[in-house]
């Protein structure tokens, strides 16, 4: 029996608690890692949703964007703006939220949509309002809010 008493070495029950403690931490670093993953995702689609919100802001301050209103298409001058100021606001006068053409991007099809409203009843400045969501999603991703001014003002 001295025999087994001096040998060196670990034993099967220290292995055992080594792969447990092992297995304990790779569990809690794994949730670490997935839920990283899925935060860099969200913030990347946000990302994209704020960079498409500039692009309709900057089209439609620049007179580069269009709508469809009915048979008519609007263009986002400011003298059509003004000119169907009354198309974009509902029976209570509450600005309407239109859909623009959607935009795909990394396999993402994203929603953009524009209100516009005058700016405390001023005819001389319109509020734009350019809200992204994923297509077929309530969440909004991104909401971006820009003005255009009546460039005959001060003349």
């Amino acid at each position: 029996m001295e025999r087994f008493s001096d040998e060196k070495g670990i034993t099967l029950l220290e292995v055992l608690a080594a792969i447990v403690i092992f297995s304990i931490c790779l569990l809690l670093f794994n949730v670490y890692f997935v839920n990283s993953f899925s935060t860099v995702k969200r913030q990347d689609s946000q990302l994209v949703a704020m960079n498409i919100a500039r692009q309709v802001a900057e089209q439609w301050k620049t007179g580069n964007g269009s709508l469809e209103l009915g048979t008519d298409t609007l263009r986002s001058t400011y003298k059509d703006i003004h000119a169907h100021k009354n198309d974009w606001l509902d029976d209570k006068g509450m600005p309407v939220e239109r859909q623009l053409s959607t935009v795909t991007l990394n396999g993402i099809t994203y929603q953009p949509s524009i209100t516009i409203e005058p700016f405390e009843e001023n005819d001389q400045l319109y509020i734009i309002k350019v809200t992204i969501k994923k297509q077929n999603d309530d969440k909004v991703l991104a909401t971006l809010h820009t003005a255009i001014a009546n460039p005959q003002k001060g003349e």
